[in-house]
């Protein structure tokens, strides 16, 4: 018994019988055209197969029958949109093969519609996950503005009066919020205070020496002979080559963007006011991040160099101690021991060395190495503690890291610490409380550049 009668195949589809992309699909269908033997049919990929859009999907079964977000796979059939009811056609053979039993073609059908649900609940799932997602982004940056407008006025009523109330608890307490943006750098400034009593004059007159060599164009140097080592010429040659490499994703620091020449001019200030420290390779970074926060050129020249005097450890990373900072690399070592043992051995065994990561972290103070909001924070903690907050950024971050670190191998921990870290994808609150969770105390002779804050019970 051949079962002939009941083998007929369904027929595919007329032009007639179908939408605009039901005709899309079918021209592109790979039984379409000359037909093909059973042996070029089984050579076919997935990527021969007719590629359906969302769009397209929700038009062809009925809006009710299945939404997808928007993604594009390959499926071998084809759909009648005339009713979100009606089974799709199924078409999986080309007419030089055998058709399909009546039995056969309902199990596929019903394997396919089976498929389908079960794609369709888990696409549904992903799609409500992502959107809870959003949701709780949206609330927590909500929350976080909410926060800044009430802490800018509460910021506004302490600035005037900084010097009675900046080492109360209050405004420690207000200050491990975060600062707002709008009085971030006035609150820089005022946590890093002038005590290399920098003046308008002083910075002036310094940029009216090195005017001539900041608006120089270094591109054609023709057959001039080079500058002598540490001449102002010289760090500016040196400075101009390192401006397109500092934040490179920001416009702002692009040739004749609107803070290329003021940081130019205040890192040439710089190396022109201290020479014994020059232009080191990382600096402008610390300079972009005052500028992206501190209106005046001036002002940011003033709070560099005042940063530089009152935190011992940025001129001994900066003159490149390594005496010094082998001290701090071996001190953090010993953190690393006692508050994250099993990434400590795994470094260990694998031989990853976190002297040059730290030089790096520490130099710059986060700004190059993790993305720009959570640099901000740590700036904004950094002007109140002083580096031991440098040594808990770095404990935090490894710990947000540390099951990747665990997982991979020398190479992987590698690309981790040099490459990734600026592409952490963690809200900037969870990282700040992942980082305050690391309560360290630095051997005294490390310490300093913080703000001495009075007893919780001398409240302003």
């Amino acid at each position: 018994m051949d079962g002939t009668e009941d083998n007929e195949a369904l027929p595919a589809p007329s032009d007639g019988d179908l939408s605009i992309p039901d005709k899309a699909i079918q021209k592109q269908a790979p039984w379409n055209g000359e037909d093909q033997g059973a042996e070029n049919w089984n050579s076919t990929t997935i990527s021969n197969m007719p590629t359906v859009s969302p769009r397209s999907l929700t038009q062809l079964s009925g809006a009710s029958f299945l939404k997808l977000p928007k993604f594009s796979f390959s499926v071998p059939m084809i759909f009648s949109p005339r009713s979100s009811q009606e089974i799709p056609r199924l078409q999986t053979r080309p007419s030089t093969m055998p058709s399909k039993s009546k039995k056969e073609e309902e199990r596929h059908v019903k394997e396919y519609l089976t498929m389908v649900e079960t794609f369709a609940a888990r696409m549904q799932f992903n799609v409500d996950k992502d959107r809870e997602q959003e949701r709780k982004h949206l609330e927590s940056q909500r929350r976080r503005e909410s926060q800044a407008a009430s802490g800018t006025a509460e910021w506004k009523k302490i600035i005037p009066d900084w010097n009675l109330r900046y080492n109360s608890a209050v405004v420690r307490r207000l200050w491990s919020h975060g600062l707002p943006p709008k009085v971030r750098g006035t609150v820089w400034e005022l946590a890093v205070g002038n005590q290399a009593a920098i003046t308008p004059e002083m910075y002036a007159s310094i940029v009216s020496q090195i005017r001539p060599f900041v608006d120089a164009d270094f591109s054609e140097t023709g057959s001039e002979a080079e500058p002598e080592a540490g001449s102002p010429q010289f760090w500016a040659r040196t400075i101009n080559v390192d401006l397109p490499r500092t934040y490179p994703v920001l416009a702002f620091f692009h040739k004749g963007g609107p803070l290329c020449g003021p940081l130019h001019e205040v890192l040439l200030a710089y190396a022109v006011f201290r020479p014994e420290i020059g232009y080191v390779q990382g600096m402008s970074y610390i300079v972009a991040m005052l500028l992206l926060n501190i209106e005046e050129t001036y002002s940011a020249f003033k709070s560099l160099a005042n940063m530089i005097a009152k935190h011992p450890h940025m001129s001994t990373f900066l003159a490149m101690d390594m005496d010094k900072i082998n001290e701090y690399c071996h001190e953090f070592d010993i953190h690393l021991q006692k508050k994250l043992p099993k990434l400590h051995k795994h470094f260990f065994a694998l031989g990853v060395s976190l002297d040059m990561v730290l030089l790096d972290w520490f130099m710059t103070i986060f700004s190059k190495s993790v993305p720009l909001d959570i640099a901000a924070r740590i700036w904004d903690l950094f002007m109140r503690d002083g580096v031991v907050y440098l040594f808990k950024a770095a404990l935090g971050l490894l710990k947000v890291q540390e099951e990747r670190f665990l997982e991979g191998d020398f190479d992987v921990c590698m690309t981790i610490l040099t490459r990734q870290m600026k592409d952490l994808e963690i809200d900037t609150s969870t990282c700040l409380d992942i980082i305050d969770q690391m309560d360290i105390t630095l051997s005294r002779h490390l310490s300093g550049g913080g703000i001495v804050f009075k007893s919780p019970f001398q409240i302003l």
